[in-house]
């Protein structure tokens, strides 16, 4: 039974696509609309997820597709399993999906890392 919502077998595409809560966090992200067009038109949970991950969908604070939607995946996921193995009542929090996305993408498009590494040799010398 899923751990979410206490109303259907758990599957993969019941968790991530079909559960009230997924659909929630899909519906808080604007991509609800989509979620449910393309179920009826690709064979499985799979092949949806690929082509949500690659669909220009217009999402929050300019994210992509592909960085957006694997983070509300993770939380999902991540979701069911502190309801599992820590037995809690854990829900996938939209806003907490949306500001570590915008984190990630921040980082990765103003390269905020240095585009160079330069090797530092430390040594430790014992006490006289």
């Amino acid at each position: 039974m899923c751990t979410l919502c206490n109303r259907a077998p758990e599957n993969i595409e019941h968790l991530l696509l079909n559960c009230h809560n997924a659909q929630i966090v899909w519906h808080n992200l604007g991509t609800y609309a989509q979620v449910q067009s393309l179920r009826h038109l690709e064979k499985g949970p799979l092949p949806l997820l690929s082509h949500l991950i690659t669909a220009p969908l217009p999402l929050p604070n300019n994210l992509s597709s592909k960085t957006l939607i694997p983070y509300a995946l993770w939380h999902i996921w991540k979701s069911r399993n502190r309801n599992i193995f820590d037995n809690t009542k854990c829900y996938p929090n939209t806003s907490h999906i949306i500001g570590e996305a915008t984190k990630y993408d921040y980082i990765i498009n103003n390269k905020a890392c240095p585009k160079t590494l330069s090797l530092l040799s430390i040594k430790w010398h014992p006490p006289p």
